[in-house]
């Protein structure tokens, strides 16, 4: 529910910080005292379209930020939690709504400190809030909020889940078919070609790893005479020469040293090291030694290797890929010819699976109809009882269901419509068509008093619904505010009496004018405040004792 409200240089409203609780909340005020300011102002956090007018003159900026308990809300938890919007400067069980207003016309959007588009706000807003106005679009004059309200008040939610994620399914199935049937207007052209480039790649019978052994064959063939060069002077050097060769010497060497090791340390020493030496130049000369036989073998011819690179190469600019992905290139090839191949297997596959999920679809569709069907009765009856107390009497009130089953969605194929005649002897027509701002006030509250117990919409707001209205009517209005206050938090601003006594809490608004400035103020209300207000608004220019009186039995109600 809605906690608090602060609202800074907005219109004629310097400064202002409301504090809501639950249950029914009135707002009374002198007529042009700005008893909509609040609403108005909180409409803009929730994502109503703001302009420069909004800001209060002399000032930069109008700022508004709107405090919610979300601690019993886990739908909006869930969607803060998917949208990644962290908690700032506030409690896991509180949500902040924010919007700023230049005098130049730019806005700004926060939710949890987070800029945000107006969109993302106002869809968060509407899970919130649901505001009523005789001037302003709601979503009562939407057809799709229609259903939702019906399947709330049916509770078909698990009936729409089955009908949802069957129709996701079948979408997706037939998505595949679609592509297929395409594919295949074009597969025997495809194939043809498919079938070209794969030929090039068997007739060249590319081995594994193959390119980069021939990169490394080519390297050593190219260098083979230089490398057989320096690794037969390195084993002269070593071990060929009779007169120099260095194993000679280190023989040579350590025999010496060994002579004097026995009483000397170093000489050990040098001897451990030579002998080291000596066994690595050893090592050194056999590998080389093994070099030199494998360069004087049987070779491939150099002038081969490099056709076969070039052969390589000359494919590998054809794909566009480097030649050590030639492989790659064919399994792909390979594999797309044999989908061709097997595609009228898997749309046969497809046929059967897109049969079924239609299948599937229409019973679970049926049976969400169905039970629309019967909540459609039970939502009218209902609906007819509150508008009788409401004064209406007269008016025809239906929940219009049309079903086509070629008309699929993923809400099943219900055309949902609230239809109403205010008149007798007019047929029904849709809500939006109805002209008088007080009929819809009186029509929408009798809805919501009905749905409010399956609503998801924590905070309902009513914009003066008792306008046209008065007396026993008016009386009726307060007690069907007050009843829906036990489910919902109610906030109401209200030119009746029998209006305003039911509430809870009281908001007194009053317009302070000086020489060159005019202010808003909020008062809330104790008891004593409340008999004045309530006598005020029924009595006129004077109160007399009779009025308060009067004020104070209607408070006792």
């Amino acid at each position: 529910m809605l906690l608090s409200l602060s609202i800074s240089q907005y219109t004629i409203a310097e400064k202002l910080n409301i504090d809501f609780g639950g249950g029914m909340t009135a707002i009374t005020g002198e007529t042009g005292a700005g008893k909509s300011i609040a609403l108005d102002a909180l409409g803009l956090a929730l994502g109503a379209r703001a302009d420069s007018g909004v800001v209060r003159y002399g000032s930069e900026k109008a700022d508004i930020r709107a405090v919610f308990d979300i601690s019993s809300l886990k739908n909006v938890k869930q969607w803060l939690k998917d949208n990644d919007f962290d908690l700032d400067g506030c409690s896991e069980e509180d949500c902040i709504l924010r919007r700023v207003v230049t005098k130049e016309g730019r806005s700004r959007a926060y939710i949890n400190g987070q800029p945000v588009n107006l969109q993302t706000l106002k869809q968060l807003g509407s899970m919130l809030v649901d505001i009523h106005s005789q001037h302003a679009h709601h979503q009562l004059l939407q057809r799709e909020y229609h259903q939702t309200l019906l399947d709330a008040f049916g509770k078909n939610h698990k009936a729409i889940d089955a009908v949802a994620n069957t129709y996701s399914q079948w979408l997706k199935v037939k998505k595949q078919i679609r592509t297929i049937e395409t594919q295949n207007s074009e597969a025997e052209q495809r194939r043809e070609y498919l079938q070209f480039q794969l030929k090039e790649f068997v007739e060249l019978q590319i081995q594994d790893d193959e390119y980069s052994q021939l990169e490394q064959q080519h390297t050593q063939q190219a260098n083979a005479e230089t490398l057989k060069d320096s690794c037969m002077m390195t084993l002269a050097i070593c071990r060929d020469n009779e007169q120099t060769a260095v194993l000679d010497q280190l023989q040579h060497c350590i025999q010496q040293l060994h002579e004097v090791s026995a009483y000397n340390k170093p000489s050990l020493e040098a001897v451990e090291l030579l002998s080291n030496a000596q066994m690595q130049i050893e090592e050194a000369c056999y590998g080389l030694r093994n070099e030199l036989e494998s360069l004087s073998g049987d070779h491939q011819d150099i002038k081969t290797l490099e056709q076969r690179l070039a052969s390589f190469h000359d494919l590998a600019r054809k794909h566009r890929v480097d030649a050590k992905a030639l492989q790659d290139v064919e399994t792909t090839i390979s594999e797309e010819l044999q989908s061709l191949d097997n595609s009228e297997v898997t749309l046969e596959e497809l046929a059967t699976q897109n049969t079924a999920l239609e299948q599937a679809y229409m019973i679970a569709a049926d049976h969400l109809s169905q039970q629309r069907q019967k909540s459609a009765g039970k939502l009218t009856l209902g609906i007819k009882r509150q508008l009788k107390a409401l004064g209406m009497g007269n008016c025809e009130f239906t929940v219009a269901l049309n079903s086509d089953a070629n008309q699929v969605s993923t809400i099943g194929f219900d055309n949902i419509e609230f239809l109403v005649s205010t008149n007798p002897g007019q047929p029904p027509q849709g809500l939006q068509k109805i002209a008088s701002g007080g009929e819809l006030s009186r029509i929408s509250l009798a809805i919501q008093v009905i749905t409010a117990k399956s609503s998801t919409i924590p905070t309902l707001v009513f914009d003066e619904v008792d306008v046209g209205i008065g007396g026993a009517t008016a009386e009726v209005v307060g007690r069907l505010l007050k009843e829906l206050a036990q489910s919902a938090q109610i906030i109401c601003v209200t030119h009746q009496p029998q209006v305003a006594s039911q509430a809870l809490q009281h908001f007194f608004v009053s317009k302070q004018q000086q020489k060159n400035s005019t202010h808003t103020s909020v008062t809330t209300l104790k008891e004593t405040d409340k008999v004045h207000e309530i006598a005020r608004m029924l009595g006129g220019v004077e109160i007399t004792q009779r009025t308060l009186d009067h004020a104070k039995e209607m408070l006792a109600c």
